[in-house]
């Protein structure tokens, strides 16, 4: 058994064109590690190639369409079915076509979950699948990337570096990162998405602004609570002092009871007086009787008159009569001017604002005068005026009656009762909550205060953490993108070296060697100057040995598949790759033709671990024959089928 992670067992296909119209092949990866392909030009080959490239990334080869795979336009459907085994375990890939439909379907059939829908060789080895679809085209290769590695701009070679060792896998990473700090930015908008340096200073001086707002509007709070807390008690201290100085005399309380609930009655009566007098002074009717007289001739008018009603019709109407509404005789004259402006006076809406105001007259005549309310007002303040003069009469009373410590006391105490009402209105204006926290001046409003620094806080905090965020990632980055740079040259290095070594056992009859990898391959001759007028088979041996090199080393051990790698070179440079080249892979798919086999196929005539296969169409009944007898290989001629 070899080394491979994967190895061909073989396909077969139906339905296709070319030979693959009716196909079978067998592979035996346990008894032979090379297997030589003989097939005619036109017979399917470049299609196989495609074909293996589908099966094993899963998605159809671009150099594909599912009307290019139909045998004939009586077929309706056709299949490639790859078999595999992946670290010891088999399973197929079969890539069915619908012709009719234009439809093309992946299935994976594996020993234990039998067939299933799609290409689920990512499901056994995720790795193994990532490697494939990055380097497929250098396992199942083609003459085109081989034009490619020495091609300026096309970058094939370092392609194939980075997709062979997954160096490409950092841009990925990078990739990643740059999410990472979209979505970090997405999810931290409601709050803050800066995280520059000046803006984070910023937000912190904003914050620590509002920090020391705060702490000193908390300690204003403090200050009065505990102003409050020292007059409750020494007003508790006074009453009970009070209390033994006999004040509590039932005669003075119920006298000082008295005057406290008419005190009380007069306030609550000066509050809503004095509402209903800001809410009088601004009707008309209740301001004058004249101004009420006249509403009332005016509503009696608009009552009589059937006012308002439609500027047109009302002037109409008017045109009809003899007298005008003022009384003035109206003659032809000025009945055809009416007539004529009917339309410009008195539009809806006027019309419905003077309807308005017939309703409003209706309404309003049930009003008190303001007059009247303001004397309710006057006489409220009277009696508050009173009574404090009765509670000053009570107090003189009270200390002619020789109570001067009560005196003393009861002004202590109304002093402290001032001054707690100044500061438990400064407390209330300090902690009450707003009507709209976010427009109240936080700088002198606790609950605003606490909001406002808790936001400048969270501010701080998220641009703090993106600053911190970012510049991590953006190092990362860095980092990432000078390790991609590293390790590419560093590959590069290896590979070049590597492909020079192959080079000498592949080239007897010129020196040239790779002088460096920079996007494509770069030659030069044995002088050290630049060599780009090789030949065609010189260029091909140059690739042959790169890949050699590239492939010996390379983390994923795939078979590695080429068509037609000898039609371009000469015989001497034909021996030689088909000497090396089997050296390098455990598992060698290579399709030839027939004036291929001379040199190149020779190699192989005398290994017993190699297969030979020829496939070909019977130019008689169009049939398909695959032939694996040695014999057959060597002496099969493409003209003995269609081309």
């Amino acid at each position: 058994m070899t080394s491979n992670n994967v190895l061909l067992l073989g396909w077969n296909a139906k339905g296709l064109r070319g030979y693959l119209r009716d196909a079978k092949i067998a592979l035996k990866p346990d008894k032979y590690r090379h297997v030589l392909v003989q097939m005619p030009n036109g017979t399917g080959k470049t299609t196989t190639m495609a074909l293996l490239r589908s099966a094993l990334t899963g998605q159809l080869d671009p150099s594909l369409s599912i009307s290019s795979l139909q045998a004939d336009r009586t077929t309706k459907e056709g299949h490639f079915e790859l078999h595999l085994s992946v670290y010891g375990e088999r399973l197929s890939i079969r890539l069915e076509c619908d012709f009719e439909m234009g439809r093309h379907y992946f299935y994976t059939t594996t020993v234990e979950a039998g067939r299933q829908n799609g290409h689920l060789l990512s499901t056994v080895d995720p790795a193994l699948a990532d490697a494939l679809e990055r380097s497929i085209e250098l396992f199942v290769f083609d003459g085109e990337l081989a034009q490619n590695m020495l091609k300026d701009g096309a970058a094939a070679a370092d392609r194939a570096i980075e997709a062979l060792y997954k160096t490409d896998a950092f841009e990925d990473l990078v990739n990643k990162i740059g999410v990472l700090k979209e979505n970090r930015k997405k999810l931290n908008k409601d709050i803050t998405t800066a995280s520059e340096q000046s803006a984070v200073n910023r937000l912190e001086r904003e914050y620590e602004e509002a920090k020391e707002i705060l702490a000193k509007l908390t300690q204003e709070k403090d200050g009065l609570d505990r102003s409050l807390a020292k007059i409750d008690r020494r007003t508790a201290e006074i009453t009970d002092r009070l209390e033994e100085l006999g004040l509590e005399d039932q005669a003075f309380k119920n006298r000082q009871k008295d005057i406290e609930d008419r005190d009380q009655k007069a306030r609550n009566d000066i509050s809503r007086f004095a509402t209903e007098a800001v809410s009088s002074f601004r009707l008309p009717l209740s301001l004058h009787s004249r101004v009420g007289e006249r509403l009332t001739t005016l509503n009696n008018t608009l009552e009589t008159r059937r006012l308002p009603r439609s500027s047109k019709s009302f002037f109409e109407e008017l045109a009809t009569k003899k007298n005008c509404i003022c009384g003035e005789e109206i003659d032809e004259a000025k009945r055809k001017y009416i007539l004529s402006h009917a339309d410009d006076h008195l539009g809806d809406e006027q019309v419905q604002v003077i309807n308005d105001i017939k309703y409003k007259l209706k309404d309003g005549f049930d009003r008190r005068w303001f007059s009247a309310v303001v004397n309710d007002l006057s006489e409220a303040e009277d009696r508050l005026t009173s009574i404090a003069q009765e509670r000053a009469r009570l107090d003189i009373e009270k200390a002619e009656a020789g109570m001067e410590e009560v005196e003393r006391l009861t002004s202590e105490r109304e002093a402290l009762q001032a001054e707690q009402a100044r500061k438990s209105q400064a407390l209330q204006f300090l902690t009450e909550v707003p009507i709209s926290i976010h427009e109240a001046d936080w700088k002198r409003n606790l609950p605003a205060c606490k909001e406002e620094e808790g936001k400048r806080r969270k501010a701080f905090e998220m641009a703090s953490g993106n600053n911190r965020y970012f510049t991590a990632a953006d190092k990362l980055i860095r980092a990432t993108q000078r390790a991609r740079k590293l390790a590419k040259e560093r590959l590069q290095v290896f590979v070049k070296d590597r492909t020079n070594s192959q080079l000498e056992k592949i080239l007897d009859s010129e020196i040239i060697r790779v002088s460096r990898i920079d996007g494509r391959l770069h030659l030069v001759n044995e002088e050290n100057l630049p060599k780009d007028s090789a030949s065609e088979g010189q260029k091909l041996a140059v690739c042959y040995a790169f890949l050699t090199a590239l492939l010996a080393e390379a983390p994923a051990r795939l078979p590695f598949i080429v068509d037609s790698p000898a039609v371009s070179l000469d015989l001497v440079l034909r021996q030689n790759v088909g000497a090396l080249i089997p050296k390098i892979f455990d598992q060698l798919i290579v399709f030839v033709i027939s004036s291929e086999r001379e040199g190149f196929a020779d190699s192989f005539e005398k290994r017993t671990d190699t297969q030979f296969v020829t496939a070909s169409i019977n130019q008689a009944d169009g049939s398909v024959l695959i032939d694996e007898s040695k014999s057959t290989f060597f002496q099969f001629q493409s003209g003995a089928v269609s081309s």
